[in-house]
């Protein structure tokens, strides 16, 4: 019976789909939440998830990939056969398009502005040597990616390999970064209970953890927080645009051609920018006068365009998941429209594609490929020459620009080695473009994961008895003033901590409150006890009571 039922399910693509999604979903779920509880963020628990479900683990089972990930299952009575594991990547891929146009959606161009003059020098000395660095170990590193390849595999060019190892050591995971900063439990900001509720309201319930939001803001509100956050935000930015010009030469095989495509990549974002971005806002506001700003037929034609937005920039010769950036970029920002467009994708895009495809990510790395201790002995190596290139400049530098002791300086260099979620998009771009060999897949994985395992218990370590340390200072933002609801609001906020499990417009709606300009704001706001606020601290203790991760 069991047996009739199974290749009934391979037989039916549907079928297949769905047990494999529900496998895979489940076993991320709970391997995220048993990696909460060791402060660690819930992509990790994903990734490893990946790695059980393919070749490394349960795959040396036998018959169970070709069961559960079939490559060539017979369908229908002509016995076509069919490769599920292609439309498992392709929903999981298109669930990066989604999260990539929310980080664009909730990327505050206007903190970044603010925040340049103050972060850019620890946070262009955090790319610019660990990109120097990674270019320098990719003239190693490129034999050791051709090595064991079959011969029909194409080598990426030099130039395409170079720029991308440089981009890949260069990312500071921006999400993940606010996720291991709410989940230190340093809840005791200056800034207060009602500027937790403030954050909370800002945010419009923006992402689905909303107690990530209230657990962040007060620690964000610590000078810790503002510069690691603001920093990473700036690293990511220019990260990606090397990565762009990595893709633009991995795809056209020469530097004239990769030049010529580097120059329409930019075209296209300057077009972007400078003609849709005030067109969008001049339709919303127009719409917005009508009571329409949220009408359905608008917000598919902004779906339509990120859609768009993917597909012109993966004709153009670098990948989708760019497009899906840049058109959350244009998005139009008066009120809370980016919030509120966020909430109504948010759930489904964290919670669904997102697991998939990070388990998608381990389910391509097989640990089997590293078959001797030489190639263990280099994934070693990656682990060191990264946490080094990133360590070392963003700690000296901090010392240099911040003028604070040292323990604030190696929290600094530790928390901007973190590169998790960011940093694993980036490598499957690598792979899917034939840049990375599966051998060094498997390498730059284990890489990101280990150096942001690495984070968390190592500031927690440190800070331990010493949270003044790290919440005093002179860029914590003024206290506001408690009022009757505020116990309610920190039981919240501390039990929604526990969970950590963060979101990039998490980060960076509550990174807002970071900004100098805007602390009286916060504290005005206290006073006005709006509902948002109160809505907010409800829904948070509402999925802290649920358990939600």
């Amino acid at each position: 019976m069991a047996t009739s039922l199974f290749l009934s399910v391979q037989q039916d693509p549907l079928l297949l789909f769905i047990m494999q999604v529900a496998l895979t979903l489940a076993l991320t779920r709970i391997l995220g939440r048993l990696f909460s509880y060791l402060h660690q963020p819930q992509v990790i628990g994903e990734i490893i998830a990946g790695i059980i479900l393919g070749p490394s683990v349960l795959g040396r089972i036998p018959g169970f990939t070709a069961t559960v990930w079939p490559t060539a299952a017979p369908i229908g009575a002509s016995g076509t056969p069919y490769n599920s594991t292609t439309t498992f990547y392709v929903v999981a891929n298109m669930g990066v398009i989604l999260f990539m146009f929310l980080l664009g959606c909730e990327l505050d161009q206007t903190l970044l502005a603010r925040q340049w003059r103050r972060s850019a020098p620890i946070a262009l000395s955090a790319i610019m040597f660990p990109f120097g660095v990674g270019a320098a170990a990719s003239v190693w590193l490129e034999q050791v990616n051709a090595e064991g390849q079959p011969p029909d595999w194409q080598p990426p060019s030099s130039r395409a390999f170079i720029l991308f190892m440089g981009a890949a050591m260069s990312f500071t995971a921006f999400p993940v970064l606010a996720s291991l900063l709410s989940s230190a439990g340093l809840l005791a900001a200056p800034i207060g209970i009602q500027g937790v509720a403030t954050a909370a309201a800002a945010a419009a319930a923006a992402f689905s953890v909303l107690g990530s939001v209230l657990s962040s803001a007060g620690l964000l509100a610590a000078p810790i927080g503002i510069q690691a956050l603001s920093c990473a935000a700036i690293d990511d930015v220019l990260a990606w645009c090397v990565l762009a010009l990595a893709s633009s030469f991995a795809k056209s095989g020469s530097a004239l051609l990769g030049l010529y495509t580097t120059l329409l990549a930019a075209a296209y974002v300057a077009f972007m920018m400078v003609l849709v971005k005030p067109l969008l806002a001049l339709t919303h506001r127009w719409l917005a006068t009508k009571g329409l700003a949220q009408n359905r037929y608008y917000l598919s034609c902004l779906f339509l365009l990120m859609l768009a937005s993917a597909f012109t920039t993966e004709g153009l010769g670098i990948h989708c998941f760019f497009g899906g950036f840049v058109a959350g970029l244009v998005m139009p920002t008066e009120g809370n429209f980016a919030e509120e467009l966020a909430v109504r994708m948010e759930l489904v895009v964290t919670e669904v594609f997102l697991p998939l495809f990070f388990a998608n990510s381990g389910i391509r790395t097989d640990l089997g490929s590293l078959s001797s201790a030489r190639h263990w002995g280099i994934t070693l190596a990656i682990i060191c020459i990264a946490c080094f290139a990133k360590f070392t400049p963003t700690c000296l530098v901090s010392k240099l620009v911040k003028k604070r002791d040292w323990r604030f300086c190696v929290a600094m260099g530790l928390l901007m080695n973190t590169r998790g979620l960011v940093e694993v998009i980036a490598l499957n771009i690598g792979l899917s473009m034939g840049i990375l060999s599966p051998r060094m897949f498997t390498m730059m994985i284990i890489m990101a994961i280990a150096t942001t395992c690495i984070t968390a218990p190592a500031v927690h370590l440190m800070y331990r008895n010493r949270r003044d340390e790290l919440l005093g200072g002179e860029d914590t933002l003024p206290a506001c003033q408690q009022d009757a609801n505020g116990s309610d609001a920190a039981a919240a906020a501390a039990a929604a901590a526990a969970a950590a499990a963060g979101s990039c417009s998490s980060a960076v709606a509550v990174g807002r409150q970071g900004d100098d300009d805007s602390s009286s704001d916060a504290c005005g706001a206290a006073d006005k006890g709006s509902g948002g606020a109160a809505v907010a601290v409800q829904q948070s203790k509402d999925t802290a009571s649920n358990g939600a991760v």
